[in-house]
C-alpha cells in the first residue's frame, strides 16, 4: 500500500544524486538536498503541508527539479491538477531527462482531458518506454484522443445537419397557412433530444460555476491523521456533491419537461422556434464538446490481439438473430438466454478479493460472539451480515459464500430479463437489453484477479425487487411497501434511497394527474380534494407499512442511517469528484427524454407502463447516489444495470410511439415493405449499445471469458477464496493462552479472529474501518491497560510497528516465528520515576523484535540511563537501543555492540558527521549505564564509574532522525539484542555527577548483590 511513497522518496533521491553525480555541491545544494530529503519523509508518512512547506524552501534557495517534481507529486495526489501541471512542467524545463515527470505530468493532462498537450508529453514518454512500464497508460491515451476527435467531429456535423433540418421544415412549413395555424400537437424526437441535450449541458455548466462551493464543505484535514486504508481516500473529497448531483437531476428532468412544454405551446411561432433551436442547438454543443466520449475503464486489449471481431460475430448471432427469431420461437430464445446467462454467471472468474468481503463477515463474527447490533459496525448494512452468521454457523466454505455473490448476478440477470420482456412494448427488445447489461456490469466491471462482494447485485441492485412488484401488481400495492419496508430494516442506506424514490413517485404520480385534470380544465378546490383522497386511499397502506418499518429502524438501532454512512458523509472520506468527463453525464439527458415522453405518451402508453417507467427512471436517479458519492467511473459500470434498463426504455418508448410506414395514395395493391422508416431506425439504433460495448472492453471481455473457459473446462464453478495460514499455537504460546487478545493487522485480522477462534473486541472491525490514527492508538491503550495483548505479523507488515506501536505504552514483547505480542506489564521503576521523555521498565528478557516506541526529541543536552546485563554469547553489531536508520545514518543516535568482542559504542549524528564513544561492557553482569551529554561534553558512567569522556563534537550536538527508537533491536530488525534490558530512561539535562555515582552504586548492588 505505501510502495508508491517510498517510490517518491527513492526518486527525489536519486534525483538529487544524479543532478549533481561528478560535482561538488556548494552549501546551497546540499541544503537543499536535505530539504528535499526531509519533504520525502513527510511525504511518507503523509504530512502533505509540511513536505509542502519545506519544498518551497528548497526552491527559495534555488529553482531545482526535484522540488518542482515533489509539489507536482503532492498536488496530483490532491487532484489539484492546474496546479500539479505547472509545477511538472517546470521540472521538465529545469531537468529535460527526469523521466518521471514526464509520467507525472502525462497522468496529470489526461486527467483534465488536454489531449494536445497529453500527446506532446506522450511522445517523450513513448519515446523513453523501453520497458514498456507505460504501454497501458500510452495506449489509453492513443484511444480516449480519437475517441475526443472523431466525437467532436462527429457531434458537429450531426447538430449542423439537425439544426437546418429542423429550420428547413419551419420555413417550409411556414409556407403552408393552413398547417401553420394547427400548431403543435406533438414534439419530434428531434425536438426532444435538443430539449435535453441543452437542459443536461446547462446542469452540468451550473454545477461547475457552483464546484469549488460544493466542494469546500470537508474540512480540509492533515492525510497523517488517518489510518493507512482512510489516508488513501481522504485527498481529494467532494463536500455536499451526492446531494447537489441528486438535487440537480430532478432540477434536470423540471426544466427539460418545462422547455418542452414551452416548445409545444409556443413553437408555432417562427421567431420562438428559431430562436428556441439555435440556443438549444448551441447549449447542445458546448455539453457534448465539454463531456467528449469516454467509456468508463475501456479496455481494447493489447494492439495486434484484439479478438474483437469475434466478440463482434457472437454478438451479431445472439442480438440479431435473438431479436428476429423471438416472435416465433420466443421459448426457445428465452431458453438459450438463460442457459447464457447462467453460464456467464455462474461459472467463477477470479476468487472473491477476501479483504473486501472481511466487512461483511466481521460484523457475522461479532454477531456470533454475542455482540449487540448497535455496538458493531455495518459498512454494508445488516442482512448481507445476517447471511454470513448463517453461513458460518453452519461451517460452510467462505468460498461458498462469495459464490452467492455470482449467484446474485444470475438471479438479477435472469429477472431484468424477464422484467423487461414482460414489461416493454417491442417484441424481443429483452434479448438487446440484456447484452449490454450482461457486460457492462459483468465483464467489464473492473477485476484485478479477482472480484469484489460489494458490487454484487445481493447488495446494489435490490431495487429490482420493488419495481418489479410495482409493475406486477402496481404502484400503490401494499407489497411495494412491503419490500421497501424489509429494505430500510436490513439494507438502511440503499433501502431509505429506494424508499424515497418511491415517495418521490407517488408525488410525481400525483402532480401528473393534477396536471391532466388541469388540461381537461376540471381543477377546483373540490377536484383537487378528491383527487388528493383518492391517491392516499389507494397507498395508505404501502405508506402505512413504510412509516412503520421507520419507527421500527428507530427503536431497534436508534438510528436512522448507519454509522458509517454518516461518518463517512461527514469527513468525506473515499468521496471522490466527478469528472468534467464522466460519461455519467449522458444520463441526464436518457432520464430527462424518458420522462417527457412518459408524461406526454401516457394515454397511449398506459398507466401501468407510465408508472413503472417512472419508477425505473426515479430509482436511477437514487442508484446513481452510490456513483455520487463515489464518482469513480468503475462505480457507472457497477450501477450500470438499471441506467440501461432507462435506456432502452427510452428505445422502447421512440419504437413504440414511431409511424408506420404510409401506404401509397388511391392504391388497393398491398404496401410493400420498407425497411427505411422511423421504427426501423429506433429499433437498429437499439442494437448499438451491444456492439458499442463489446468493441470497448473487448480486451476485459477476451481475458475474462478465457479465463472463465478454463475454469468451466476444469469444472471449477466456485473460485476458491485463498485461505491463510494461521499460526495458531504460536499466537497462543505468546499470548500465554490468553482470550484477550487483539490483532494489530490491517489485511488479515479477519482470519486470526476466525480461524484461532477469538473474540473480535471493539466497535470498528475489521482494523481498516478505524477512520483516525489517534482513535485506535487510545482504543489499544486501553486494551493494553487491561492487560490484553496486541499481536501482529511483523514479516511486511512494517505499518503497524512504525504507525501504531510505538506510540503505545507498553513494557514487554514475546515472539514466535514471524508473530509478535506486545502487553504491558506491572513492572516497578528502578530508575527514579519523573519528567522523562522516555521511561520504559520490563521484565529481563525481550523478544528479538525489540520494543519500538515514538523517539524523543532530544536538544543539545540529554541523558540517557539503560540497567542492560549482556549476554555470554557475544553478538557484534547489537542494538541495546537505536534510532539511527540505516538508510541514513546523517541522523539519529544508538548504542550498539562493536566489533571487538566486549566493546560497545555511543553514536550519535550532527547532521554531517557521526560521532562515536567506545567503552567495555562485562558480559552476564548487570550495568547501570548512564550517558551524559551536552553542547561540548560526552561522559558515559557504568554502575556509577566514568568510563569514558570527551567532546560532543559541538552544536548542534544531534539531529534527531524521524524513525522511532527501537530497544533491543534497530528500525530494520536485523541487529538484535543478545542479553536482557530491564529499563531504558531518557531525560532532559543533565544530572550532576554525584547523583549519577549514587543512583547507579545503588542499583548495581541492587542487582549484582554488592
Amino acid at each position: 500500500m505505501r510502495l508508491w511513497l517510498f517510490v517518491v522518496i527513492g526518486l527525489l533521491f536519486s534525483y538529487g544524486a544524479f543532478a549533481q553525480a561528478g560535482a561538488v555541491k556548494s552549501e546551497a545544494d546540499q541544503k537543499i538536498d536535505q530539504y528535499n530529503s526531509e519533504a520525502a519523509r513527510l511525504i511518507n508518512v503523509g504530512k502533505y503541508e509540511d513536505a509542502t512547506t519545506i519544498l518551497n524552501q528548497a526552491l527559495q534557495l534555488k529553482e531545482n527539479a526535484a522540488a518542482y517534481y515533489g509539489l507536482c507529486y503532492i498536488h496530483s495526489v490532491e487532484s489539484q491538477f492546474d496546479q500539479a501541471i505547472s509545477e511538472g512542467e517546470k521540472a521538465i524545463q529545469l531537468s529535460p531527462g527526469f523521466e518521471v515527470a514526464y509520467a507525472k505530468l502525462l497522468y496529470c493532462y489526461i486527467q483534465v482531458g488536454d489531449w494536445k498537450n497529453a500527446l506532446r508529453v506522450g511522445e517523450h514518454v513513448r519515446a523513453n518506454n523501453a520497458k514498456g512500464e507505460s504501454d497501458d497508460v500510452l495506449r489509453t491515451l492513443d484511444i480516449d484522443a480519437a475517441n475526443d476527435t472523431v466525437f467532436k467531429i462527429i457531434v458537429t456535423l450531426l447538430l449542423l445537419g439537425l439544426g437546418l433540418w429542423l429550420l428547413y421544415s419551419v420555413y417550409s412549413r411556414s409556407k403552408n397557412a393552413a398547417a401553420a395555424d394547427t400548431g403543435k400537437s406533438t414534439l419530434r424526437f428531434s425536438e426532444v433530444f435538443l430539449v435535453c441535450t441543452a437542459t443536461s449541458g446547462l446542469s452540468w455548466a451550473i454545477f461547475y460555476a457552483c464546484s469549488q462551493w460544493i466542494w469546500s464543505f470537508n474540512a480540509p484535514l492533515q492525510p497523517s491523521l488517518f489510518v493507512e486504508s482512510a489516508r488513501a481516500l481522504c485527498y481529494e473529497r467532494d463536500g455536499i456533491e451526492s446531494f447537489a448531483l441528486y438535487v440537480l437531476m430532478f432540477g434536470n428532468l423540471a426544466v427539460a419537461f418545462i422547455f418542452s412544454s414551452l416548445l409545444l405551446r409556443l413553437g408555432r411561432g417562427k421567431a420562438f422556434y428559431y430562436g428556441f433551436i439555435i440556443c438549444a442547438l448551441v447549449a447542445s454543443w458546448y455539453y457534448f464538446y465539454n463531456i467528449s466520449f469516454f467509456p468508463p475503464m475501456l479496455d481494447l486489449g493489447d494492439e495486434g490481439v484484439s479478438k474483437f471481431p469475434l466478440i463482434f460475430i457472437f454478438l451479431a448471432a445472439l442480438s440479431i438473430g435473438g431479436y428476429l427469431l423471438y416472435n416465433k420461437f420466443g421459448i426457445v430464445v428465452k431458453c438459450v438466454m438463460v442457459l447464457l446467462l447462467a453460464y456467464a454467471s455462474l461459472v467463477a472468474i477470479y476468487p472473491a478479493y477476501f479483504d473486501d468481503m472481511a466487512f461483511i463477515l466481521f460484523p457475522g463474527i461479532r454477531l456470533m460472539r454475542g455482540a449487540k447490533i448497535p455496538d458493531i459496525y455495518f459498512q454494508y448494512d445488516l442482512y448481507l451480515s445476517f447471511v454470513a452468521v448463517a453461513w458460518m454457523k453452519l461451517h460452510y466454505s467462505l468460498s461458498g459464500f462469495a459464490y452467492l455473490a455470482q449467484v446474485s448476478f444470475f438471479l438479477f440477470f435472469a429477472t431484468s430479463f424477464f422484467f423487461a420482456d414482460k414489461f416493454y412494448k417491442t417484441r424481443g427488445l429483452a434479448v438487446l437489453c440484456i447484452i449490454p447489461i450482461v457486460i457492462l456490469h459483468y465483464y467489464a466491471v473492473w477485476a484485478p484477479g479477482s472480484t469484489f462482494f460489494q458490487v454484487a447485485p445481493l447488495r446494489l441492485d435490490l431495487w429490482i425487487i420493488p419495481l418489479f412488484v410495482a409493475y406486477r401488481k402496481g404502484i400503490q400495492h401494499w407489497l411495494v411497501g412491503l419490500c421497501l419496508g424489509l429494505l430500510i430494516l436490513f439494507h438502511r442506506n440503499l433501502g431509505f434511497i429506494y424508499t424515497g424514490a418511491y415517495i418521490e413517485l407517488l408525488a410525481a404520480w400525483f402532480i401528473m394527474d393534477l396536471l391532466a385534470l388541469a388540461a381537461e380544465k376540471k381543477m377546483s378546490a373540490s377536484a383537487t380534494g378528491a383527487l388528493i383522497i383518492k391517491h392516499l386511499r389507494a397507498s395508505a397502506v404501502s405508506l402505512l407499512i413504510i412509516v412503520a418499518s421507520v419507527a421500527l429502524c428507530l427503536i431497534l438501532f436508534k438510528e436512522i442511517f448507519s454509522d458509517s454512512a454518516v461518518m463517512y458523509r461527514q469527513l468525506g472520506i473515499g468521496m471522490t469528484r466527478i469528472s468534467r468527463h464522466s460519461f455519467y453525464w449522458f444520463v441526464p439527458l436518457v432520464l430527462s427524454a424518458c420522462v417527457i415522453y412518459l408524461y406526454r405518451l401516457r394515454a397511449t402508453l398506459g398507466d401501468r407502463y407510465a408508472s413503472t417507467g417512472l419508477f425505473l427512471v426515479l430509482l436511477a436517479i437514487g442508484e446513481s447516489m452510490y456513483f455520487f458519492g463515489r464518482s469513480h467511473e468503475n462505480n457507472m459500470l457497477n450501477i450500470s444495470g438499471i441506467l440501461v434498463l432507462a435506456l432502452y426504455l427510452l428505445f422502447d418508448i421512440l419504437i413504440f410511439s414511431a409511424p408506420e410506414a404510409k401506404a401509397k395514395k388511391d392504391s388497393n395493391a398491398p404496401a410493400k415493405s420498407n425497411l427505411l422508416t422511423t421504427k426501423n431506425a429506433f429499433i437498429a439504433l437499439a442494437f448499438v449499445p451491444g456492439f458499442a460495448a463489446g468493441f470497448y472492453y473487448s480486451g476485459v471481455i477476451t481475458t475474462k471469458t478465457e479465463v472463465q473457459y478454463s475454469n468451466f473446462k476444469e469444472g471449477q464453478f466456485i473460485a476458491p477464496v485463498p485461505k491463510m495460514e494461521v499460526d495458531t499455537p504460536a499466537i497462543r504460546r505468546i499470548t500465554q493462552g490468553s482470550p484477550n487478545v487483539y490483532f494489530l493487522d490491517f489485511s488479515n485480522d479477519f482470519n486470526y479472529y476466525y480461524y484461532s477462534n477469538y473474540v473480535p473486541t471493539g466497535y470498528f472491525n475489521p482494523l481498516r474501518t478505524w477512520i483516525f490514527r489517534k482513535d485506535i492508538i487510545t482504543y489499544m491503550q486501553n486494551l493494553l491497560d487491561k492487560h490484553y495483548y496486541i499481536v501482529a505479523s511483523f514479516a511486511g507488515n512494517e505499518v503497524s510497528f512504525s504507525g501504531y506501536i510505538p506510540y503505545l505504552n507498553y513494557n514487554q514483547s514475546r515472539q514466535e516465528n514471524k508473530m509478535i505480542a506486545i502487553y504491558k506489564e506491572d513492572v516497578s521503576y528502578l530508575l527514579p520515576a519523573g519528567d522523562a521523555l522516555l521511561h520504559v521498565a520490563s521484565k529481563d528478557t525481550l523478544a528479538p523484535n525489540g520494543l519500538d516506541y515514538v523517539a524523543p526529541q532530544l536538544k543539545n543536552e540529554y541523558t540517557i540511563e539503560v540497567v542492560l546485563k549482556p549476554g555470554t554469547q557475544y553478538v557484534a553489531n547489537a542494538k541495546v537501543f537505536s534510532n539511527m536508520s540505516q538508510v541514513d545514518p546523517s541522523r539519529g543516535f544508538e548504542l550498539e555492540a562493536t566489533e571487538v568482542p566486549g566493546q560497545y559504542q555511543f553514536a550519535f549524528s550532527d547532521g554531517h558527521v557521526i560521532i562515536s564513544m567506545h567503552f567495555p561492557l562485562e558480559a552476564g553482569k548487570w550495568h547501570c549505564l548512564a550517558i551524559a551529554v551536552n553542547k561540548e561534553t560526552m561522559k558515559i558512567y557504568d554502575n556509577g564509574k566514568l568510563l569514558n569522556g570527551g567532546s560532543s563534537g559541538g552544536q548542534p550536538v544531534l539531529v534527531n532522525d524521524a524513525i522511532p527508537i527501537t530497544i533491543g533491536n534497530n528500525f530494520e530488525r536485523t541487529h538484535p539484542f543478545s542479553g536482557a534490558i530491564k529499563e531504558t530512561r531518557i531525560t532532559t539535562g543533565n544530572p550532576t555527577e554525584d547523583n549519577i555515582i549514587k543512583t547507579d552504586q545503588q542499583l548495581d548492588a541492587q542487582l549484582n548483590g554488592k
